[in-house]
């Protein structure tokens, strides 16, 4: 199986980078339309939740995993790419 690895280094305070990265039920990219399939669960800081992603054709499908407030979100592709596999974590 590959790993690759994107690093990105914002230069803003983690709280407001979190406000927006660490909030799932919205779009990662404000231009892309989102549909939340499934809200998760509360008691879990929405872990579960699942959102329909649109670009042009597209639709990426991806399911919240794990969310460790200001360290890190973890998610993954349940289809819409070709790929298999897919768990993406940001940090």
């Amino acid at each position: 199986m590959g790993y690759i690895c994107v690093e990105k280094i914002i230069n803003a305070p983690l709280e407001k980078v979190w406000l927006i990265a660490g909030d799932f039920t919205k779009s990662p990219e404000p231009a892309l339309p989102i549909e939340i399939v499934n809200k998760g669960d509360d008691t879990k800081m929405g872990v579960g939740c699942e959102r329909k992603i649109y670009s042009g054709k597209a639709i990426f499908h991806e399911r919240l995993e794990a969310i460790d407030p200001l360290n890190s979100i973890t998610y993954i592709l349940i289809s819409g790419a070709p790929v298999k596999h897919y768990l993406g974590k940001v940090v």
